[in-house]
């Protein structure tokens, strides 16, 4: 499989200063003042993480292509600072498909986390590395996991296996859904774009895989739109963007979302409609137990939503 050239921006323990491999282009900017950003919340915060999760990214940036990285906090013993391994292509996502993009890149991000985990000892054998480069997204066979996984029996409501819960837990993540499908609808600038957080199941392994579905989900809302994507590791969540995101977002998706105004669909942070109104039988449809498919599910959704 083709390569891409690895970057590199932050701190690794080996070394004492900000470790600058492979940047200069609008690509690696980008990077560098979203990693920075996050940098000052911290600091301004006081509250710089001695450890975080680690987070997988995807941008689609106009007039330069894909972005995706790896993203981290680190320190060299003394200061802390996120520490990033990106891959940069140039060419943009096939067509309408940005929701495959975490298929696409799951063997991209696979190396760029060894990259991220690998205890480097020197800034030459960090350099022979990154000129390795990682693996290019891999679309048609997304696409194809995508098309074979959508239509899938599953052996319980599509609902339940998604956001593994049943009962008000599971209707509260679908009345925030569509409270969020609503917000997006009406936004009339990409800043106006929601920002929305989901649990990912561990128990499903399908990290991917499900991330994909809850970007094709809320990217029918905003076709024109390609969110910014982060699949964070502790705990399991994928975060969406359809504003551009900044600082204090990569340093909540990092730490704590409490840290930017981001929405989290696991959180019951809306009361349940009235039994019988309108809305209620929406969050019912989607809710209603019995085998199905993701597809099945999807159209639901879209349906649901006025789609």
């Amino acid at each position: 499989m083709p390569a891409l050239r690895v970057s590199c921006f932050g701190k690794l323990p080996f070394h004492r200063e900000f470790l600058r491999a492979g940047l200069g282009s609008a690509a690696a900017a980008w990077v560098v003042r979203w990693v920075e950003g996050a940098h000052e919340c911290w600091s301004r915060a006081g509250a710089a993480p001695a450890v975080s999760s680690t987070i997988r990214f995807a941008a689609a940036l106009d007039g330069v292509g894909l972005v995706a990285g790896v993203a981290k906090q680190s320190s060299d013993g003394l200061r802390r600072h996120p520490v990033t391994f990106f891959i940069e292509d140039g060419r943009d996502p096939p067509g309408d498909e940005w929701h495959l993009a975490p298929l696409a890149l799951a063997p991209s991000w696979d190396a760029l986390f060894a990259f991220s985990e690998q205890p480097w000892d020197s800034i030459a054998s960090l350099t022979a590395a990154l000129a390795a480069g990682a693996p290019e997204p891999a679309w048609d066979q997304a696409r194809a996991t995508y098309r074979d996984a959508l239509a899938a029996p599953l052996p319980t409501s599509p609902w339940e296996a998604l956001v593994g819960a049943t009962g008000d837990p599971a209707r509260h993540t679908a009345a925030n859904l569509l409270s969020v499908l609503d917000a997006q609808r009406a936004a009339r600038s990409a800043t106006e774009g929601v920002s929305v957080a989901v649990p990912l199941q561990a128990a499903r392994d399908m990290a991917d895989l499900d991330s994909s579905f809850w970007v094709d989900v809320l990217h029918a809302t905003a076709p024109a739109a390609r969110p910014v994507i982060c699949i964070g590791s502790e705990p399991p969540r994928l975060v969406v963007f359809f504003r551009p995101p900044e600082g204090p977002d990569l340093a909540a998706v990092l730490s704590s979302l409490e840290m930017a105004p981001i929405d989290d669909l696991g959180e019951p942070w809306q009361a349940l409609p009235a039994a019988g109104s309108e809305r209620a039988r929406a969050i019912d449809a989607l809710v209603a137990s019995g085998p199905g498919s993701l597809d099945e599910l999807r159209e639901q959704i879209r349906s649901t939503a006025g789609q």
